[in-house]
């Protein structure tokens, strides 16, 4: 998926924009999270966590959430901007696996893909260093 598609003046690498979609859909993936913590979605989504939080601790998990959907919003967004985003994936995934860490079991599926995605980075990270004629 490295082929790039020429217009007039803006090349479009398909690669890119597809993995800006997926990290923007695991964004949005985090706004059930605010929601069952402001109790304004699934009341069952909230019993199902190992965290009892109400009140204010309610109102700042809700918060948490909610800047966990917006890492991955703006690592997407530089990502399709074809623009190197490994920092940005990095705090974004760790912030997500440690947020779903702590609502297990209902947030299981979203600590298995903040892990793939950070063992995907430090295989390319492994991988650029190793490099042969990398120095380092």
């Amino acid at each position: 998926m490295t082929q790039s598609v020429t217009s007039t003046a803006r090349s479009i690498r398909w690669g890119g924009v597809v993995l800006g979609v997926t990290l923007a859909l695991h964004g949005v993936a985090h706004l059930p999270g605010a929601l069952a913590a402001w109790g304004l979605g699934d009341a069952a989504a909230a019993d199902e966590t190992w965290v009892d939080v109400s009140g204010a601790g309610a109102a700042l998990l809700g918060v948490l959430w909610c800047l966990g959907a917006l890492g991955f919003l703006w690592a997407a967004v530089v990502v399709a901007r074809g623009r190197p985003a490994r920092g940005s994936l990095v705090v974004a995934s760790t912030f997500s696996l440690a947020l779903c860490a702590a609502q297990l079991p209902a947030a299981a599926v979203g600590l298995v893909v903040d892990a793939v995605i950070l063992v995907v980075l430090v295989a390319l990270v492994a991988r650029e260093r190793w490099r042969p004629g990398a120095s380092g």
